[in-house]
């Protein structure tokens, strides 16, 4: 009986590290995206205040 429930307890913690991984390679490319917007932001940023002062 103990073995059965180490066998049940493994096979959900495969279940939710499958889960996690899941969701970090998701939060990943969120964040590979976010941090690509906010490189052009900047970048469209920089640009303005030089057409500002020019």
């Amino acid at each position: 009986e103990n073995l059965i429930d180490a066998e049940e307890r493994c096979e959900g913690l495969i279940k939710s590290k499958l889960q996690l991984e899941a969701k970090l390679k998701g939060l990943t490319e969120k964040l590979d995206d976010e941090e690509e917007i906010n490189s052009e932001l900047t970048a469209e940023k920089r640009k303005l205040e030089d057409e500002c002062l020019s």
